[in-house]
């Protein structure tokens, strides 16, 4: 199981990449893990870079919150793809930034995108807590 999420996660990932640069008529080349505009040395995507931690951690705080289980799947599978979304935007913003000699750390970049996935992922249990998920407050005060 796991290799196939591996294997989907990094595919959506290299999908959405490739699809942006499509879309702005960029010329490149893409391999399994590497995706590089013609001219530049590209990127490499690696572990990290899949998204496998911070997705985790998505779902631990979904399943672990009280809820409704369908109400978590529905948030768990939304979250998920916006995840995926934002991790296909960093790397093309990556893969754009060396086309124009960008001075990007990779290590800089890795530690800022998690924080506005951090920032992303409490505005979705946020509104999923306050718009979404019908429990009941007795229910919570028994559960505590």
């Amino acid at each position: 199981m796991w290799l196939f999420l591996y294997h989907l996660f990094l595919k959506v990932v290299s999908f959405i990449t490739v699809s942006l640069l499509s879309i702005l008529n960029y010329d490149f080349v893409s391999s399994y893990r590497q995706i590089a505009i013609i001219g530049t040395p590209g990127i490499l995507i690696v572990n990290p870079c899949v998204g496998f931690g911070l997705t985790y951690m998505f779902w631990a705080l979904i399943i672990s919150y009280p809820g409704k289980k369908l109400s978590k799947f529905m948030v768990i599978l939304l979250g998920t793809i916006i995840l995926q979304i934002a991790n296909g935007i960093r790397m093309f913003v990556l893969v754009t930034g060396m086309k124009f000699n960008l001075d990007i750390n990779p290590v800089e970049v890795h530690d800022l995108f998690n924080n506005i996935i951090y920032i992303i992922i409490f505005i979705i249990w946020f509104v999923w807590i306050n718009y979404f998920n019908n429990t009941n407050e007795k229910k919570l005060d028994q559960v505590v």
